[in-house]
């Protein structure tokens, strides 16, 4: 096994990266308000949908973060919510002949990462090559282009104009990824 892929399977399984991953989702959707809470409710004040969404890596060659964003962002937006009505005499709630809700989310979240080598950037990064990066760089926007959050990790600071370079390059990115969500 080369030193890369010892590293890679490490990263892979580790908790550390679980966890990081979780908070890195749940904050964007957590600042974004992507998701109306209200569609969730069932009964006002009592009772309210409950969404799980459980992220399975079958195979990580890099990329995480965008990954798991987009496949998030999929799922959601074909999630169809039953409807139900309140039976006060049962004290239960009963599903009703209405058309399924589909979420409404208020916008779209990307992410994308870039590594620094030597003065190059490189994005869509493999395994290999994260593991060899000099920093890292993670950008997220909105479908509204907003820039959401921008995360660095280890080398030398990134110079405005790089910066704006990453940013840019994430925002033509995200035009493609829209019109593919939109398609499917």
């Amino acid at each position: 096994m080369s030193q890369a892929s010892s590293i890679g399977t490490q990263f892979q399984t580790s908790n550390e990266k679980t966890n990081t991953l979780h908070q890195f989702i749940s904050d964007i959707f957590q600042r974004g308000k992507y998701l109306p809470l209200d569609q969730l409710c069932v009964v006002e004040g009592e009772i309210a949908w409950t969404l799980y969404a459980e992220i399975n890596i079958l195979e990580f060659d890099g990329g995480l973060e965008t990954a798991s964003l987009l496949a998030l962002v999929a799922a959601l937006q074909n999630v169809l919510l039953p409807a139900y009505e309140a039976d006060t005499e049962a004290g239960e709630m009963v599903p009703t002949e209405a058309d399924a809700t589909k979420l409404d989310m208020t916008g779209v979240p990307f992410a994308l990462g870039f590594s620094l080598f030597d003065d190059s950037l490189v994005t869509d990064l493999t395994m290999e090559e994260e593991v060899l990066m000099d920093s890292r760089v993670c950008v997220v926007v909105d479908s509204s282009e907003n820039i959401v959050r921008v995360d660095k990790i280890g080398g030398r600071p990134l110079s405005s104009d790089r910066l704006r370079s990453v940013v840019h390059t994430t925002k033509r990115n995200l035009n493609g990824v829209l019109e593919t969500l939109a398609a499917a």
